[in-house]
């Protein structure tokens, strides 16, 4: 599991995410777009899963290892 929640998905595209909704797990996969705003973003299909959208509004949340994103981001590390 990825170590730190990216409030701003603005900079993820290209970025291997996991995608939580209520403190569990909806899938993994490689971020393909975001919006301009950055509340909303699309998983590249894969062979496991058509191309899919995510929306925070929905309560999702994208979770990241800060090595895997180049530009600095407003992260929050996993509290146990």
């Amino acid at each position: 599991m990825k170590s730190h929640r990216c409030d701003d998905w603005g900079d993820l595209v290209g970025v291997e995410v996991d995608i939580l909704r209520r403190g569990r797990l909806s899938r993994v996969g490689v971020v393909d777009a975001v919006t301009a705003n950055g509340a909303i973003l699309w998983l590249a299909a894969d062979q496991y899963a058509a191309r899919q959208l995510f929306d925070s509004a929905d309560g999702y949340e994208a979770w990241v290892d800060p090595h895997d994103v180049q530009n600095d981001f407003n992260a929050k590390p996993r509290t146990r």
